[in-house]
């Protein structure tokens, strides 16, 4: 940098920090004051845990179980098993934890359907 740039830079960057000393001083002030609305908060997050209470217990009781198991037994049925789509389509990531690169695998399906008669 020149020493022109730098003379003209310079004003800037001292009222950008004058600024940033403001606004850093303003937060501070707000930071150590009190939560006025603490109470209705707390109120608000002991609602929320009631609320919660039953759905979780419901998400892991016995119906939601027997669910899960009607669910696998359908996948089985079908000869399907959890994340039967990624291997049909698989996104990145799944290709890399098989060791295939995307860029491969993209020209492999290209190949593919250019092979197979329509």
């Amino acid at each position: 940098m020149t020493v022109d740039v730098v003379s003209q830079l310079t004003p800037k960057f001292l009222e950008h920090r004058l600024r940033a000393t403001w606004r850093l001083d303003e937060l501070t002030a707000v930071a150590d004051a009190p939560f006025e609305h603490a109470s209705e908060l707390a109120d608000k997050t002991r609602q929320l845990t009631d609320l919660n209470a039953p759905l979780r217990s419901e998400q892991n009781g016995p119906a939601a179980a027997a669910a899960a198991a009607v669910a696998k037994e359908r996948l089985e049925v079908a000869g399907r098993e959890p994340g039967w789509s990624l291997q049909l389509n698989p996104t990145p990531a799944t290709l890399e934890e098989v060791g295939i690169r995307a860029a491969d695998y993209r020209a492999s399906r290209v190949a593919v359907d250019r092979s197979t008669p329509a």
